[in-house]
Parts: structure tokens; C-alpha cells; sequence
């Protein structure tokens, strides 16, 4: 700073000067600073610019007069935007965890009209309230399993899907592509209800510790089919010729149901015998490392209301809590922490069950066998008896949360869907069994998460003690093309122009879509399979023998085969290939050209 000289004496600054020279120098520098300009010592070069030069004399120590600074534009830095910041959107909840089911008053289990009672049995002991320690959560039906195939009946927790893969059906036609024989015991022969096979792509490391035969081993791209049948053998058979990939595994008694396969991929398997002939009846898991069997279960259960010891339903595993959820004919509904143990480095593979099981008594549920397959959704699983009592369950504390009588037997399994705008539906279908001569098949359409009635259809149907007329097939949720319909398969409708009716429900209203007569009724399930471009197609097999491939838009009959005798159980699809087994003791592959 240039000093500012008098004659005479220096004057002397107070303190006060000393404090606005101060201040002065400071908001000079400021100002030059945010100015952008180039503070050098005095004589040195400045840049060339069109602005004045900043000279420097000594600014007025006036500390309420700021310098005069002249700006250059063409120097100054152009101005840096802050930064807008993106605010962390709101993650959306999982539908799982928005599925909250309660009652209303006419599905409340503790209303009069019910009467019901339950019980809890856990580490042996009947317990009066429970709470599980690893709790259930099944999510949407896609995220089911990761495996390649179908790997448990309808194929996942929804029930909603039989098939895997797309199908080229360029030519629409159906073409036997091999069969086998199998046999009987007594007069349980062939393939029953609800005799659906697995179908798998296993991984090839999971392939290397399974007890495969070598030539199948070496064979690039393997599909394994897992079929169980009332000869009381679990076969396993090479989808492209049906010859055996391992050796079969003998039960003894005949199995009418479909076997369930670890979501995990883990190389376990469940089935329960269907029906008693000698020795033990009931549930087993075993290893398909070597065919073991690693736990079972005697449907004779002390704690059971019914002394009935098959297990026709099917089983679900939800893969993370590593717990097993199945419905027994004795009225139980079992869970089970399998305590798994697997070491696929040293091909190994262990289960150390423990049960929590659920009973129920209500007079309107007198007989309390549950042969249908439970669905489940979030910690909730749902399933019908055969006295057609429709319940939802919390399987975290095993207690009932909504119920509804629906009229009659109700073996099909029921059907969820998430809607448009996120709610839960369920779609049930009963027999034509208690109500006897003149009976109806009702179809209904219910909120899953109260159990309230949405919309309802009925078909007058013949009443057999022996066979069943009635839903026993379980329904198809429409995708791609026919997404916005729901489609049953009723056998022995009385309607003079077929036993069977293949009909596609609007989910919304309940009203026809389209109708379709088959000559024959049928008990087996129809499966829908779609093109690369969403379009649909149908499966259904009938009582005397025949396999009808139809458009689904429209019900338009495409094609038809023989499978030369009664189909109770229930195909599934692998790409273009249709497995199904027969009463007449064979199975099929047939192939969608």
C-alpha cells in the first residue's frame, strides 16, 4: 500500500484508522477476487484485454466508498450450475408385502355360523399361540424358482403355470413322439389324479453328484421328466426318447399325486402316497444324489381329526426360510423347517425336519380332508377341504385369518392372480359330491385378502358317487393374448351337447368369453402355452383318451390325438413337448408343431 505523505510532522494513526485501512484492504481484495481479475505487483505485465487497466493507487480510506473496478466479460469464467440433486425415489413395495388379508363379518372365523375350532401342535406339543422363528414370505410366482422347468404342480406358489419355454406351433398339429408302459397295483394302473410329471433342466455341476447314468451324463442339454404313478414307482426318463436317466425309486403303494422338486435347485425330492394297499403310508423327501429316502412321515397322526393317511395335494417350499408347506387328507396342514444341508463340493445332502402343524374342526367341514394343493402368497397359504371350506391361514403364527364355505368338494386347486391394480384374487371351482343328484359346479371369483365374494357362475352337473362330475381340473389364468380371462374345465356338464365344457370366464365380470364342448369329460388340468409373440395355445386331455391342442383366443379346436385311454393327471409342457401319463398304464410325449 502507498503510503499518503504531508509536510510536517507523521501524523499518527489511531487505532480506529489502523481498523478501516484494514477493512479497506480486505473488501479490495474481495471485490478484485469475485471480480475475476489478475491482482499482480506493481509494473507487471497485464494480460491484454479490451478493459481498462486496474492502476495501483491507494484506495480512499472512506470505508463506506468501495473502489471503482472495471470487469473484463471476456475474462470472466463462465458460471458453474450447481449441481441439481435427484431425490432417491421411493422404492416400491414388493406386492407380497402389501398382501394383508383380514375378514370381513361373513368370512370372520370366529362368527357363530362357522363354529370353528383349531389347534397348534409345535415341537410336539399342542401350544396356544405360536410364532415362527424364521418367518414364511413366497413373493411372486416368477420369482418362485430360478430352475429350468416345472418343478412343482401348476408350477409354482400362484398355481398358475404348467408350462416352461415357448412354443412353435407355425403348423398347429400334435405328433407322438414316444411312450412307455408302465404298470399297476391292483386296480390303481397308469398315471391318477393329479399325476403331473416335474420336468428339469438341471444344472451341470448338480448333474455331476446325481446318480445319473453315464451315457445321460455325457449328453449335452439333458431334460429330465419325474414322473410318479399308482404302480407305486417314481420314474425318471429323458424327455427326448423316454428312456431312463436313473433308476427308478419303488414306494409300494400307488400315488396319485405330482412330486415336488427343491425351487433351489437342491437335489431333493417330495411325494406322498395317494392310496393304502400294505405297509406304511405317507410322506416322504429323498436325496436324488442316490435315491435315499431321508425323512418320512406317517399320515396315521395322532393329532389328526381324520383317520385318512393319503397326501394327494402338492407341496410348496419357499426356498429362503427353507420350509416345506403341504395339506395332508387327514386334515393337517403341515410346515416343516427342512434344516437343510448341502455340500455340493462333496455330494452331499441332508434334512432335519422340524413340524408345526395346523388342525381344524368345524361342523360344516365334518369329513376335513384337504386333497387340493395349497397356494400361498406373502406368510399367507390358502386351500380348500372337501367339505368345500375355503380358508386362509398365516402361516407365521398358524392361525385362520378369513374362511368361506363354498358349496361342495372342492379338489381343484385354487387359483391367485394379481390384478391390474395390485389386489389379490383367488378363483375356486367345486364338485358336484354332497349336494348329490342336481347339483351344481359353482365357479367363484373371491378377494384373497377377505375371502369376499366377487362374482360367481354355476353349470348343472351329473352326479356320480364313483366319479365325480364338477371342477376337479384346476383352472388357467390368461396371459398374453388371452390375458383378462379365466378358463375351467368342467366335467359332466348337463347340457346335452358334451360331457366336458373347456370355458374362458371375463376376470372382471364372470360373463362368457368363449365356450368350447368336448366330447368326453375330463378330470386333467388344461395347460396354456404361448408363442414368442404372446400368442396362446391349449392343452386338455379327457376320459376317453384324446389330447386337443386349441387356439386360446378363440377355443377354436386345432388339432387332436389318442393317448388311447383315460387321462386323470395333468400335463406339463417343456418347450413343444406335452408329458402325460394314462390310466391305460403309459406315458406320452407328444410334440406342438
Amino acid at each position: 500500500m502507498r503510503q499518503i505523505e504531508v509536510q510536517g510532522e507523521r501524523p499518527k494513526m489511531s487505532n480506529g484508522h489502523i481498523e478501516v485501512i484494514c477493512l479497506v484492504v480486505i473488501v479490495f481484495h474481495l471485490v478484485v477476487s469475485l471480480s475475476g481479475c489478475d491482482i499482480r505487483k506493481p509494473g507487471a505485465a497485464l494480460p491484454a484485454t479490451d478493459s481498462p487497466p486496474i492502476t495501483d493507487a491507494a484506495p480512499s480510506l472512506n470505508p463506506t466508498t468501495a473502489p471503482t473496478l472495471a470487469a473484463s466479460p471476456t475474462n470472466s469464467p463462465s458460471p458453474v450450475p450447481s449441481p441439481t440433486s435427484t431425490p432417491t425415489p421411493e422404492p416400491t413395495p414388493h406386492p407380497a408385502a402389501l398382501f394383508a388379508p383380514k375378514s370381513i363379518e361373513e368370512t370372520d372365523p370366529s362368527a357363530p355360523s362357522f363354529r370353528f375350532q383349531f389347534d397348534i401342535m409345535a415341537g410336539g406339543e399342542i401350544v396356544s399361540e405360536y410364532k415362527r422363528p424364521d418367518p414364511v414370505f413366497f413373493e411372486l410366482p416368477e420369482d418362485y424358482t430360478q430352475m429350468k422347468g416345472i418343478t412343482t404342480f401348476r408350477g409354482n406358489n400362484f398355481r398358475n403355470s404348467a408350462s416352461w419355454g415357448t412354443v412353435d406351433a407355425t403348423a398347429k398339429t400334435l405328433t407322438k413322439l414316444w411312450s412307455i408302459n408302465i404298470s399297476a397295483i391292483t386296480t390303481f394302473t397308469g398315471v391318477g389324479w393329479t399325476g403331473q410329471p416335474a420336468i428339469v433342466q438341471w444344472d451341470k455341476e448338480t448333474l455331476r453328484i446325481m446318480n445319473i447314468r453315464p451315457e445321460k451324463l455325457a449328453k449335452e442339454g439333458l431334460v429330465e421328466v419325474i414322473y410318479a404313478a399308482q404302480d407305486g414307482y417314481i420314474r425318471f426318463l429323458d424327455l427326448d426318447d423316454g428312456t431312463p436317466t436313473r433308476d427308478s425309486i419303488r414306494l409300494g403303494s400307488p400315488i396319485k399325486g405330482s412330486v415336488t422338486l427343491d425351487p433351489r435347485g437342491y437335489p431333493l425330492m417330495f411325494i406322498g402316497e395317494g392310496a393304502f394297499v400294505g405297509g406304511a403310508l405317507g410322506f416322504h423327501i429323498f436325496s436324488l444324489i442316490d435315491g435315499k429316502e431321508l425323512f418320512f412321515l406317517n399320515g396315521a397322526d395322532p393329532f389328526a381329526n381324520r383317520f385318512w393317511r393319503s397326501f394327494d395335494g402338492n407341496g410348496l417350499i419357499d426356498a429362503k426360510a427353507d420350509t416345506l408347506v403341504t395339506p395332508a387328507e387327514n386334515g393337517i396342514l403341515y410346515t416343516m423347517k427342512l434344516n437343510t444341508e448341502y455340500d455340493r463340493e462333496a455330494g452331499t445332502i441332508s434334512v432335519a425336519p422340524e413340524l408345526v402343524k395346523y388342525r381344524y374342526k368345524t361342523p360344516l367341514s365334518p369329513t376335513l380332508g384337504i386333497e387340493n394343493s395349497v397356494v400361498a402368497f406373502s406368510h399367507y397359504a390358502m386351500f380348500a377341504d372337501n367339505s368345500g371350506l375355503v380358508q386362509c391361514v398365516d402361516l407365521n403364527t398358524m392361525t385362520p385369518v378369513w374362511m368361506r364355505h363354498c358349496t361342495d368338494d372342492t379338489d381343484a386347486s385354487l387359483l391367485l392372480d394379481v390384478e391390474r391394480d395390485g389386489s389379490v384374487s383367488m378363483y375356486t371351482a367345486c364338485s358336484v359330491d354332497k349336494q348329490g343328484s342336481g347339483g351344481k359346479c359353482f365357479i367363484r371369483k373371491l378377494n384373497a385378502e377377505t375371502g369376499g365374494l366377487i362374482w360367481e357362475q354355476s353349470y348343472p352337473c351329473a352326479y356320480d358317487e364313483r366319479i365325480n362330475g364338477g371342477a376337479l381340473a384346476s383352472p388357467i389364468v390368461g396371459k398374453g393374448d388371452i390375458d383378462g380371462g379365466v378358463i375351467f374345465f368342467i366335467a359332466k356338464v348337463q347340457t346335452g351337447q358334451g360331457w366336458g365344457l373347456l370355458v374362458n370366464l371375463d376376470k372382471e365380470t364372470g360373463e362368457v368369453i368363449w365356450e368350447r364342448y368336448i366330447g368326453s369329460y375330463g378330470w386333467s388340468s388344461p395347460v396354456d402355452v404361448y408363442a414368442t409373440d404372446g400368442k396362446s395355445y391349449i392343452i386338455v386331455c379327457d376320459a376317453s383318451g384324446n389330447m386337443i391342442l386349441l387356439e386360446g383366443k378363440t377355443g377354436e379346436i386345432l388339432s387332436r390325438t389318442s393317448v388311447n385311454h383315460n387321462v386323470e393327471g395333468s400335463p406339463a409342457i417343456f418347450g413343444n413337448k406335452v408329458v402325460v401319463g394314462t390310466r391305460g398304464a403309459q406315458i406320452f410325449c407328444i410334440e406342438i408343431g
